[in-house]
């Protein structure tokens, strides 16, 4: 998203926007995480999981489809609730079902695909955004998503 940023507030002609695209996501993501969690105690694992995807799916076609800088920071707010709870609910379920010996391992491998996130990602968006007219990355992100829905 980094990459995107200016070009997105570029289109839209809006300054002020450029910082509040990241900020909503991140501002969601941390008032969100803990509610996710507790959540997760009540009424499980697996729908939670399920209901953050489909929440970062429905948030990624706002922002695909937003026409307005207002419309793309609800949507990258909402984006930032359900990427905390994804973040949350994944450490919880590997939290579960491995032992306490092993959860070094699986979130090292976790952390280590934020890594190539950080490294990689950033590129691609940067190539997508200057390549597709509108929030062009965002129909990349959605089709990622129907994905991991099945």
């Amino acid at each position: 998203m980094a990459t995107a940023i200016p070009t997105i507030a570029a289109r839209f002609g809006s300054a002020s926007g450029y910082m509040w695209i990241g900020g909503a996501y991140l501002l969601a993501n941390a008032a969100s995480a803990c509610i996710w969690g507790k959540l997760s105690d009540i009424w499980g694992r697996k729908p939670l999981l399920l209901l953050a995807v489909g929440l970062f799916f429905v948030s990624s076609i706002v922002c695909a489809t937003a026409m307005e800088m207002a419309i793309l920071i609800l949507g990258r707010s909402l984006q930032g609730v359900a990427g905390g709870g994804l973040l949350q609910i994944v450490t919880i379920i590997i939290s579960d079902l491995f032992s306490v010996r092993k959860w070094s391992l699986y979130l090292g491998l976790m952390e280590l695909m934020w890594a190539f996130a950080a490294g990689v990602v950033p590129l691609l968006g940067g190539a997508f955004s200057n390549m597709s007219p509108g929030n062009g990355h965002y129909g990349s992100i959605c089709q990622s998503q129907v994905l991991h829905l099945f």
